[in-house]
This record gives C-alpha cells, sequence and structure tokens, in this order.
C-alpha cells in the first residue's frame, strides 16, 4: 500500500468506532448464549456479548470487562477466549473472539440486556442483530 492509502487508512481507523465481542458456547450442549438488547441500536434484537472499546484498552481487556460489566462473569476462570478475526464494517472495526465454557451458565445481566438465554443453531431467537445467524452456525459447527 502507498503513503497515501496508509494515510487514509489511518484517517479512516481514528474515526471508526472500535468493539469486540464473544460468542460464548457451552461445550456440553454445544448451545450458545444470546443476550436481548435493551439500548438502541437494534433494541429488542439478541445478539452475542459485545461493547466498545475505550481508550488505552486491547482487545481482550475490553472483552474481559464487557463480559465482567454485562453478565457478571469473570472471564479467566469460567471462560476460555479465543480470537477469531477482525471484520472491518465501512470503518469500524470489531475484533471477534469465541467463548468456551464448560457448561450453560445463569447471568446476571445488567441494564444493556433485557433477557439472555442459551440457543442451538436449529432454535434461535427472532429478532436476531444482523449478521449474527452466520457467526452462531460457525460456532456451532466447531464443537
Amino acid at each position: 500500500m502507498d503513503i497515501k492509502g496508509r494515510l487514509r487508512e489511518m484517517i479512516l481507523e481514528s474515526r471508526s468506532k472500535k468493539a469486540v465481542g464473544t460468542m460464548i458456547r457451552a461445550k456440553d450442549t454445544n448451545k450458545v448464549l444470546l443476550l436481548k438488547r435493551g439500548w438502541a441500536p437494534h433494541k429488542g434484537c439478541w445478539s452475542m456479548l459485545s461493547g466498545g472499546m475505550e481508550d488505552g484498552e486491547n482487545k481482550l481487556e475490553t472483552l474481559k470487562r464487557e463480559i465482567m460489566e454485562e453478565i457478571k462473569v469473570d472471564a479467566d476462570e469460567k471462560l476460555d477466549l479465543t480470537f477469531i478475526r477482525t471484520e472491518n464494517n465501512g470503518g469500524d472495526i470489531f475484533h471477534y473472539y469465541e467463548g468456551l465454557t464448560s457448561t450453560e451458565f445463569i447471568p446476571k445481566l445488567d441494564s444493556e440486556n433485557e433477557a439472555y438465554g442459551w440457543y442451538s443453531e436449529d432454535d434461535l431467537p427472532e429478532p436476531l442483530y444482523p449478521k449474527l445467524e452466520e457467526k452462531i452456525k460457525d460456532a456451532c459447527k466447531k464443537k
């Protein structure tokens, strides 16, 4: 990439929203944990756990903070987190992780979410957050 292309990329990156998220999956049931969003955007949609990065945080720090805030779980004790990929959606950066747990658990939700559920790829709630079904099917294939 030439210098102009790299400068353009850096400017877009500085203006972009940066977020992380994890598809939490229970090994024993092969079900994923979904949260029903309580706030806009996409209020009422079912989604995976995610949140925005704060200044000075790296991806993993952000993810562990969001897990503690949204479901009151210590990720180091309960989850095996594996980085999957980074997605660029029109300049917005999303870092995607898989979070494996040995068994389903009962999360303690914060005010950002209205409900939770453990779902198989064949029994998903609606409405789903945009493009989430593909991620769920990918996660469930990894038994």
